[in-house]
């Protein structure tokens, strides 16, 4: 214990040694996210980005089943045959899981991100239920980001979407619609234009990047014929998604976020998306959570 004489004394001198420095850090407890938002908004991406740079567990569903069944427990080969003989995993046991990892010895030491919670099902527990479960967790959340994106822009961008069949990537409208891109090029080369006039060497440079269009417009066209598109990604699907969302998840889920940052120690940090385009690349929000993130913290 360091001696307040101490402190006194030596005002500007680092009264900690790297040993104190190191115990205090790892007896510190993690910050731990929880992210809402509409189905599609871009929620796991965001998590798993968030995840890669605080070093902290992205706690989903589908990782725990899959680590229960790799585990060959009792839980997991219980999971591996009601999977098998093709019956639903009840809501109950997924949510008691993530509760169970929660407590685990790696998310106690790294802090975690949750996405998945509140679910659009109110089978198991309420909106609200689910939302006080997270605000009652031992290790509470630090943060809370609230996703908001129009309903018309998501539901564009969502159903622009395309997967190759092969390696099981995804890609947005602005990165296989030719009609699209062409468009979009149009756009910016008229916008250059217009902003500054002809000079020297412009000519070679238009050039290069005319041969760099076509060489990866090329590549585009022989992805095309792998792409396809998810239902989940069909436009009258996620317009149905998002319409549930709003009628059994969004009213209750607003009004006790707002309980929260009134009365708790829980941050809240609002990501508004008002353009789909902007919002691809998600890099864009990252950039900004980060700079709310410094504000909050």
């Amino acid at each position: 214990m360091i001696s307040q004489e101490k402190i006194e004394e030596h005002p500007f001198v680092d009264i900690f040694s790297e040993d104190e420095a190191d115990e205090d850090f790892m007896l510190s407890k993690p910050v731990c996210f929880v992210i809402f938002g509409k189905p599609g908004i871009g929620k796991t991406t965001l998590a798993r980005q968030i995840a890669q740079e605080w070093k902290c567990i992205h706690v989903e569903a589908l990782t725990i089943l899959e680590e229960q069944i790799a585990s060959e427990s009792e839980t997991g080969v219980m999971l591996q045959t009601m999977l098998v003989s093709g019956h639903s995993i009840p809501e109950e046991l997924v949510i008691k899981l993530i509760l169970e990892k929660l407590k685990s010895p790696e998310v106690s030491h790294l802090g975690y991100i949750i996405t998945e919670l509140p679910t659009l099902s109110q089978d198991a527990m309420t909106t609200l239920q689910q939302i006080d479960l997270i605000r009652n967790l031992d290790m509470k959340p630090d943060i809370i980001i609230n996703i908001k994106c129009p309903d018309y822009d998501l539901c564009q961008r969502v159903s622009g979407q395309r997967q190759h069949s092969s390696t099981g990537f995804i890609y947005t409208r602005d990165q296989w619609d030719l009609e699209f891109i062409e468009n979009q090029r149009r756009k910016k080369k008229e916008a250059q234009k217009e902003a500054k006039s002809e000079e020297e060497g412009e000519e070679e440079e238009e050039q290069e990047e005319e041969e760099t269009f076509i060489a990866e417009m090329q590549m585009v066209a022989e992805i095309l014929q792998h792409l396809v598109q998810r239902p989940e990604d069909y436009l009258e699907n996620i317009e149905s998604l998002v319409k549930l969302y709003k009628e059994a998840v969004l009213h209750a889920l607003e009004v006790r976020t707002r309980y929260i940052a009134e009365n708790g120690n829980i941050n809240i940090c609002v990501l508004s998306l008002n353009s789909v385009y902007i919002y691809s690349p998600l890099y864009i929000i990252y950039l900004t959570l980060l700079l709310n993130l410094v504000e909050c913290l």
